[in-house]
């Protein structure tokens, strides 16, 4: 029976071990699918993009004529296209990161996993997945983004004359203040505490107000001590991270120099046009595709090892504050006979 450890370096080498041992199952199927939307989807984006500009670039455009591109129906056709498909990314996210929550739950209590189970879980709670997501916005952003929308309110219509510029603007830019700073505060503290709503409600199967509840009261007392593990976390993750991109962008420079356009900038920093840069950037090679594929591999196993680390936190303190509960009903009956 899988028992989380009380202690930030207990739960780190447990967290490792069983990433370690379940490897393929946790991180297989969310690395093809950044494979494939990220190295091969950014690739067609890039070189749709890069055929485009290459139709509309001329030798003497200027950058302030390339900066009108922007304005064209084309461009807008492209954005469009490109928040939608940004969606279906999140919207395939969202369900990956239930089915692995969902994996790990079904590892730790010994029971029967299959990619393909979690995935049609995941698929299947997308919808429920809303509520808490919700939940969530709601405890943590609502009340900076009401501010935020009421500043931009005030700001276009004393801009646009329909009120008077003073003291509406003003009064603006102090809401604007104001839902910076709480929005700052909020994050820091009530997004601390949010933060295992998604692996609570999946470990629960249960998407409701009530879970996200429990998931409040259990890290009611212990915010110094959440935060205080991710900062730690964050900062090996980081180093780690570092170190691997570093490696990586080596081999790469190392595979395919940019000397072209380095020279380029260099010698002709004052000259240089949109024009004379676009022949530097246009090309989608066999180093390029290396290159981002051990991107993705690496970052990929750093996420899917904070997702696995955050699990093993929230079952210590799901298994924490249900101690409590027990304790403090066991130890009513006992105060209710002495008085």
């Amino acid at each position: 029976m899988f028992t989380p450890k009380p202690w930030l370096f207990e739960r780190i080498d447990q967290s490792l071990k069983l990433l370690g041992s379940h490897f393929l199952l946790v991180t297989g199927w969310l690395w093809a699918y950044s494979i494939v939307f990220t190295l091969i989807g950014g690739g067609i984006v890039k070189y749709l993009t890069l055929g485009w500009l290459s139709t509309q670039i001329t030798p003497e455009m200027s950058w302030e004529n390339l900066l009108s591109l922007t304005y064209t129906t084309e461009f807008m056709i492209f954005l469009t296209v490109l928040a939608i498909a940004w969606i279906l990314y999140l919207f395939g996210y969202i369900i990956f990161i239930l089915a692995i929550y969902r994996i790990l739950s079904q590892i730790t209590r010994d029971t029967t996993s299959s990619i393909s189970a979690s995935l049609v879980y995941g698929a299947t709670h997308l919808s429920k997945s809303f509520a808490t997501y919700w939940y969530i916005f709601a405890y943590v952003a609502l009340i900076p983004a009401l501010l935020f929308a009421l500043w931009g309110i005030l700001i276009n219509l004393g801009y646009f004359g329909i009120l008077p510029q003073s003291p509406y603007i003003s009064i603006g830019t102090i809401l604007m203040v104001i839902g910076g700073v709480i929005g700052i505060v909020f994050l820091i503290y009530r997004g601390t505490r949010a933060k295992f709503a998604i692996p609570w409600a999946v470990d629960t199967d249960t998407y409701s107000k009530a879970s996200f509840q429990d998931t409040l009261q259990a890290t009611q007392y212990n915010f110094w001590r959440i935060i205080g593990n991710y900062i730690f976390i964050g900062i090996v993750i980081s180093l780690v991270s570092s170190l691997v991109n570093t490696v990586i962008g080596i081999f790469s420079f190392l595979a395919e120099p940019s000397l072209g356009l380095m020279e380029l900038i260099t010698n002709g920093a004052n000259s240089i046009t949109p024009y004379d840069i676009l022949p530097h950037i246009g090309s989608i090679s066999i180093a390029w595709i290396a290159t981002g594929v051990l991107k993705i591999s690496a970052n990929t196993i750093f996420i899917v090892f904070g997702f696995v680390f955050t699990y093993i936190f929230y079952r210590a303190l799901s298994e924490e504050s249900t101690q409590k509960k027990e304790t403090s009903v066991q130890e009513s009956p006992k105060v209710q006979r002495e008085l």
